[in-house]
Order: structure tokens, then sequence, then C-alpha cells
């Protein structure tokens, strides 16, 4: 009885060896697991932080976009504003030159009569000797 009992303590011994061993390696595979899980939640929260940077930067963006869109209508605005007054100023500009040369004319026509006035006297006709009788 006592070799079936020395018998069954070393199986219990071995048995008890080998519980040992993968309880050992089991809080080792629990232990590296731990590990993945901090490097993971880590990884997950830098991942975070850089969505909620990139987030920010793509609004910054559209904010940026949608005042340039309001500042290309303005500029559109103005640019239409702007022709309408070329136009405006290229028809005044064009009146004047009319305005000038109507003028001008004038000016020569009433030269030429000063000038025929002058040619001719000042009673404008061609003088007569009066005749003697």
């Amino acid at each position: 009885k006592q070799e079936s009992f020395q018998k069954q303590m070393e199986e219990w011994s071995q048995a008890k060896k080998k519980q040992s061993a993968e309880k050992a390696r089991v809080e080792a595979a629990l232990e590296e697991t731990k590990k993945e899980l901090d490097a993971a939640a880590k990884a997950a929260t830098a991942a975070e932080q850089r969505v909620e940077q990139l987030t920010g930067q793509v609004d910054n963006l559209e904010s940026e976009r949608l005042k340039l869109s309001d500042e290309k209508g303005t500029l559109a605005a103005q640019a239409k504003t702007l022709a309408s007054e070329k136009e405006s100023l290229e028809l005044d500009l064009t009146q004047c030159n009319s305005r000038i040369e109507q003028m001008e004319l004038e000016i020569k026509s009433k030269d030429m009569r000063l000038e025929m006035r002058e040619a001719c006297g000042p009673s404008g006709g061609v003088r007569r000797k009066a005749s003697v009788k």
C-alpha cells in the first residue's frame, strides 16, 4: 500500500508541477496579452488624437473654402460693376469726343467767316467805286 501511495504521491507531484508550469505559461501569455492591449490602447489613443487634429484641419479648410467662395462672389460682383462703369465712361468719352469735334468744326467755320469778313472789308461785300457822272 505504501508503494501505491508513494506512486500516487509522485503522480500528484508531477501533476502539480505540470499544473504549475501550465499556470506559469498562462500567466506569461496573459501578461504578454496585457502588454499588447496596452500598446493597442496607446495606438488607438494616438490615432484618435490624430483624427481629431485632422478633423480640425478639415473644418478650418472648409471654413477657408467658404470664405474664399464668398470673396470670389464679391469680386465677381465688383468686376461686373466695374465693367458696367467702364462701358458708361467709354460712352461718355465718345460723346465728349463728338462734342469736341463739333466744337472744332464750329470754330473752323467761325474762323473762315472772320477771314472772309477781313478779306471783304467791314461791309462784308465787294467795295464799289462811286461812278462819276
